[in-house]
């Protein structure tokens, strides 16, 4: 266990949790860069996440004793500058051999998968992990048991939404495609016909204007 000082980057990094260490400190402690920590609040042992290590070079950038967390760490373990903050050497988590395993073309339990999905919603994989995990369901494909058990996993262990109405239906479609509108031709024909049918859109991505930037134009997107 490592007790240091916490700064904030001030930067925004959008996902990845960024633990930024003094070259000194990684050195004394045998840490890498990408190495996993898990990171708690002193004064708050119950706030804690897991995140990835960088190694600042220059004391002016990150002093010895100091850690400089990104601004979603800072506020997700509710640290103020200055305050404690414990480090702690993370182990590389178990899923990492299931994905190892898929990759070889196995397939994998119902428990492996959802093991894979706890790790991923807990900060416990990395990018590169997770990348892997897509690209060994990609090239090696998922069984249909499979499928199920990684649907069942993804529900289980997200946030999931309980409405008082029956029949609740839903459109998919693959999504990425610039100038598809088959949502907005879809689903105000079901909403029409007294069907009940809550939609998530993305904003522009592919295209200069996603689903919900047109829906916009007609009424109010929350």
């Amino acid at each position: 266990m490592i007790k240091l000082t916490a700064r904030s980057t001030e930067v925004l990094t959008g996902g990845p949790m960024i633990a930024i260490i003094n070259q000194l400190d990684a050195e004394m402690h045998g840490l890498n860069h990408t190495d996993r920590v898990l990171l708690r609040n002193a004064h708050k042992p119950e706030k804690q996440m897991r995140a990835l290590v960088d190694i600042a070079v220059s004391d002016d950038a990150v002093p010895p004793g100091h850690v400089a967390l990104n601004v979603e760490l800072m506020n997700l373990l509710d640290l103020r500058p200055r305050q404690s903050v414990l480090l702690f050497v993370d182990q590389r988590p178990v899923s990492v051999s299931y994905i190892r395993k898929k990759l070889d073309g196995h397939s994998l339990s119902e428990e492996e998968l959802r093991t894979i999905v706890r790790d991923t919603v807990s900060n416990a994989l990395s990018d590169v992990e997770l990348t892997y995990f897509i690209a060994a369901n990609y090239f090696r494909g998922l069984s249909m048991r499979e499928t199920i058990a990684l649907t069942k996993a993804m529900v289980d262990e997200g946030e999931t939404l309980e409405l008082d109405v029956y029949p609740v239906v839903d459109k998919h479609c693959i999504g990425g495609v610039a100038g598809n509108r088959t949502t907005m031709v879809v689903v105000p024909i079901l909403a029409a016909a007294g069907l009940f049918i809550p939609k998530t859109s993305t904003r522009s991505i592919t295209s200069p204007a996603g689903t919900a930037d047109t829906m916009e134009v007609l009424t109010n997107v929350s």
